[in-house]
């Protein structure tokens, strides 16, 4: 199924450099949205891509899924590692985020449009 219309909100982003190397880690809190109070999400993907030729994204190693079951009202925290090259939102780099469960899903906003670097 397609996406929702009711996108999660108030999504709290962090990007801080990682000590060792020049990646950053992303962290992100997310409320699961409690206007789908009567829903059990059960998936997460997390993903990053770079705006290409023809609108055609190209896709960049940041991917992860996670499985499980959230409710309404429940606080989710991931933190994953994002190298330097694809954690700029102002150079076309987009990373997001779906929610869903079997009967469609909700899109995040571009995680790292608006989160300053650390």
């Amino acid at each position: 199924m397609g996406p929702s219309p009711a996108a999660p909100t108030d999504i709290i982003v962090t990007r801080t450099a990682h000590p060792k190397n020049d990646d950053f880690h992303v962290t992100f809190q997310l409320p699961v949205n409690s206007t789908i109070s009567n829903r059990t999400f059960t998936y997460i993907d997390i993903y990053g891509y770079k705006e290409g030729d023809g609108n055609r994204p190209l896709l960049v190693p940041v991917d992860r899924e996670l499985r499980g079951q959230w409710h309404a009202g429940d606080q989710i925290a991931i933190s994953i590692v994002v190298p330097k090259e694809y954690a700029d939102g102002s150079a076309g780099m987009f990373l997001r985020f779906r929610i869903g469960d079997s009967a469609g899903y909700s899109v995040s906003p571009n995680l790292l449009i608006g989160n300053p670097l650390k």
